[in-house]
């Protein structure tokens, strides 16, 4: 039957990212080993995401000018 793996995550900041993949396992012989290998880098692929998410760097302030240094 067709069957629908989602992948949520979310971090402290409120950051939020879901992945889904949607795929039929037939009766006569389960999922091929192509199927699995493309539902795990769905997989890692959302992990990945998930990640580069999280670590998203917060803005660099504007470094102080000349003048402000001597002040």
């Amino acid at each position: 039957g067709q069957h629908n793996v989602t992948v949520r995550v979310s971090d402290g900041a409120g950051n939020q990212r879901e992945v889904s993949v949607t795929f039929t396992v037939t009766a006569k012989g389960g999922v091929s080993a192509v199927m699995g290998a493309a539902i795990a880098l769905v997989v890692v692929a959302a992990v990945v995401a998930a990640a580069l998410l999280m670590r998203r760097r917060r803005p660099r302030l504007p470094e102080p000018s000349k003048q402000e240094r001597k002040s």
